[in-house]
């Protein structure tokens, strides 16, 4: 998951306040910040195509994609031959696509060298379960438990003594 970082002096940088205190300006605003969403989300380095512009803003998106053009916020660009906006100074406050993913694969082969750990330690205490689901540590208490109505009978696979007396056996 990535996040889209907004500074916490946005309410008086001198670019939002180009926007307007009008509701056209709020309006603004909140497609600025959906489209930093996306962007983050769809590892977009800030690039907002104009299919997506018309999907976040319907009806006004291009109206207010000017807005944040004029203000600063946003260029117009061609990627890749696709039409669409680029928000202005995007790797110099957001992640980039190429740290996000690698990122994430250091952090796939740490979760993947931790399990190998784990695993590894686990045999060399004796403690894996074997395939038919039964520890054969007395320390713990494994069952092979079924759905009676589409399983057949809850048959336990190791019996466990009653942890109290039972009054009504009689011993021999």
């Amino acid at each position: 998951m990535t996040w889209f970082r907004v500074d916490d002096g946005l309410h008086k940088h001198r670019k939002r306040i180009r926007l307007g205190l009008s509701v056209e300006g709020f309006a603004a605003l909140g497609l600025w910040t959906a489209a930093g969403s996306w962007s983050s989300d769809e590892l977009t380095d800030g690039f907002i195509p104009d299919d997506v512009l018309d999907y976040l803003a319907p009806n006004v998106g291009r109206e207010l994609a000017k807005r944040l053009e004029k203000a600063g916020l946003w260029n117009r660009v061609t990627r890749d031959g696709e039409e669409g906006w680029q928000f202005h100074q995007w790797d110099e406050h957001q992640p980039s696509a190429e740290r996000v993913m690698a990122e994430r694969a250091a952090a796939a082969e740490r979760q993947r060298r931790a399990r190998e750990r784990a695993k590894a330690k686990k045999d060399e205490r004796g403690q894996s379960i074997p395939q038919d689901g039964v520890s054969q540590d007395p320390s713990r208490v494994s069952h092979a438990v079924t759905n009676t109505v589409t399983h057949g009978d809850v048959t336990p696979a190791v019996t466990v003594p009653p942890t109290r007396p039972d009054p009504t056996h009689i011993p021999p």
